[in-house]
């Protein structure tokens, strides 16, 4: 597989991991509204938990997105 299409998955599941810490929160308030079994689930709660460690994680440990210029493909 190419550099580049190893760019573009890497891209994509940093975009769909981004999109469950985002949007998980206001999901989870609006389930809890509502009364949505799965706003109190432990999986989905979990799941978005283990996200935002991940990126305290990085944060902490001072990592950073490359940008283009620093990448050579």
């Amino acid at each position: 597989m190419s550099a580049s299409a190893w760019a573009n998955i890497v891209t994509i599941l940093h975009f769909l991991m981004v999109a469950w810490a985002v949007l998980a929160l206001p999901a989870t308030l609006l389930g809890l509204a509502i009364g949505a079994p799965f706003a109190r689930g432990f999986w989905f709660r979990t799941i978005h938990l283990l996200f935002i460690l991940f990126v305290l994680g990085e944060t902490v440990l001072g990592v950073e997105c490359p940008d283009r210029k620093s990448t050579r493909l």
